[in-house]
């Protein structure tokens, strides 16, 4: 529970960075990722996770990273980092339940912006505020 709320306010901080900046502190990130890697020893010592839950929960992340080179960044590189630290945090099927709904999230943020013309089809908008999103409800469901 206390790491669940120790990445939410990581994630805020990180969330208005985005949104300001465009951009997310490397200090966060790693502060972000310590307290993941706790989690991790946390859930696998309370053998609430196995070591093949915690590497597969790196998957998400990695997949994003991989996704941010081949399209050029459309996604950004910090994004990805964002999930890789999640992960072991959050556990796979957290994980996967907080991006699916950041991904629906920030398609109907982007539709609606669309439709009032606030944005063009090629205009960026942060996805780590839709992470972060994704995650808070995905750990208050948990709950």
């Amino acid at each position: 529970m206390i790491v669940y709320i120790l990445m939410l306010i990581v994630m805020l901080a990180l969330s208005v960075q985005d949104i300001k900046n465009k951009e997310i502190s490397g200090k966060l990130l790693i502060t972000g990722a310590i307290i993941s890697c706790l989690g991790a020893v946390m859930g696998v010592l309370g053998n609430k996770m196995s070591i093949p839950d915690v590497a597969l929960s790196l998957l998400p992340g990695i997949g994003l990273l991989v996704l941010s080179f081949v399209t050029r960044q459309q996604i950004g590189y910090g994004d990805g980092l964002v999930a890789l630290i999640l992960g072991p945090a959050l556990g796979i099927e957290m994980l996967a339940i907080g991006m699916l709904i950041a991904f629906f999230g920030s398609g109907v943020f982007s539709l609606i912006l669309l439709s009032i013309k606030k944005a063009k089809r090629k205009s960026r908008i942060p996805f780590v505020p839709f992470i972060t999103f994704g995650m808070a409800v995905a750990c208050f469901a948990k709950i």
